[in-house]
Parts: C-alpha cells; sequence; structure tokens
C-alpha cells in the first residue's frame, strides 16, 4: 500500500479509514435510521388504505349513478304507459283493458316489450288492467310494476307522485285522491327486497 495516499475501504460492516501519518479511525456504515424505514412501511400502508378508500367511493358513485339512471328511465316508462292506454280509452271507462291491447296495438314503450308480456328493467312482468276510483265503475286503470329494489322504491314512487291519483306499495296505499303522499310513510311502505307498486291512472 502506498503511503502517500490516503485509503478508505468500505464494507457491509465497520468501514476502516486509513490516513498518512494517523491512527487508524473506525467510522460506523451510514444507514437509513430504524425509526425512519418504520415511518416509510407506515406512509405504504397510509397510502394503500387511501387507495381503496377511493375505489370503494368510486364504486358507490357509479352504483348511485346507475339506480339513478335507472329509476329515471322507468319512471318515463311508466309515464309513456299511462300515455298510450289513454290514447286507446279516450273515454274514461277503461273496461276490457289489457296488455295484449297494448302489444298489438303497438303502443307498449320501448325496452318493455318480452314476447307477449310487458317487463320492467327488473325482471317483473308488469299489468295493466281497468280499476274503479272514487265510487266510479272501471273510470281509472292500474298498472302493477313488481320486483321494485328497496333502493329504487322510494325515489320512484316519489318522481311519479304528481301524475297518479293513487299509488299503493305492497299492502299499503301511500297516496289517494283524499291523502297526499308521506316520504315517511313511503320509506315505511318500501320494506321488502323486491317491492310491488301499483299506480292508479285516471283519463
Amino acid at each position: 500500500m502506498n503511503q502517500n495516499n490516503a485509503v478508505i475501504e468500505s464494507a457491509e460492516v465497520d468501514t476502516v479509514v486509513i490516513l498518512e501519518d494517523a491512527p487508524a479511525v473506525s467510522v460506523k456504515k451510514s444507514a437509513i435510521p430504524r425509526r425512519q424505514r418504520g415511518a416509510t412501511v407506515l406512509e405504504l400502508a397510509l397510502w394503500s388504505g387511501g387507495a381503496l378508500l377511493v375505489i370503494a367511493l368510486a364504486a358507490y358513485g357509479f352504483l348511485k349513478f346507475s339506480e339513478n339512471n335507472r329509476t329515471a328511465a322507468t319512471q318515463q316508462q311508466l309515464l309513456d304507459l299511462s300515455s298510450s292506454v289513454r290514447q286507446l280509452y279516450p273515454d274514461p271507462n277503461f273496461a276490457g283493458l289489457t296488455v295484449t291491447q297494448i302489444k298489438d296495438s303497438g303502443k307498449a314503450p320501448g325496452g318493455m316489450l318480452s314476447g307477449d308480456n310487458l317487463v320492467n328493467k327488473w325482471g317483473g312482468l308488469v299489468t295493466v288492467a281497468p280499476s274503479s276510483i272514487n265510487s266510479g265503475n272501471n273510470n281509472a286503470f292500474a298498472i302493477g310494476f313488481p320486483q321494485v329494489p328497496r333502493s329504487e322504491c322510494n325515489s320512484l314512487v316519489a318522481g311519479l307522485q304528481q301524475n297518479f291519483v293513487a299509488i299503493t306499495v305492497n299492502s299499503t296505499t301511500v297516496k289517494d285522491p283524499v291523502t297526499p303522499l308521506v316520504s315517511a310513510t313511503v320509506t315505511t311502505a318500501c320494506n321488502t327486497t323486491n317491492n310491488l307498486i301499483t299506480f292508479t291512472a285516471t283519463s
């Protein structure tokens, strides 16, 4: 070894530094403190948790967006269906009204016709039949809408309350000509996984 030069040798263990005319000095290798390494692991955990939260929120947002779109499309189908019935029966007497008449007339709303049946977006068979209201006789018609999920039952009823004279959810009348709709009543009535909503309308 040339004594005119300073020599530094590094290894995984202690580093020996030899300087001219100087005693050997033992120097610890620089390393990341354990506390700092622990903080890095914690940061990774926080980032991972944050990423999972963002994904969960995005999934929930997409689900609500899909539900809102489906509810809006369903409301329009019901409005179109009631309009079709009124075109077939301009007089306020709906005796003899059937789903078959609506199908054969070509007035079934888009996306609802499945063979000889009317089907809603949840796969429920939609019924259309004469009904009576205010002591009348066949002076109204009722649309039965089954298989409506609890998550969309309330919003579907609330969105159509101005378009129908009476609405029944399962066995509970939530609106009729003398009883206005109350949100709390609707929420209580929409208490099953799949609900049957009956919308009653007049000419």
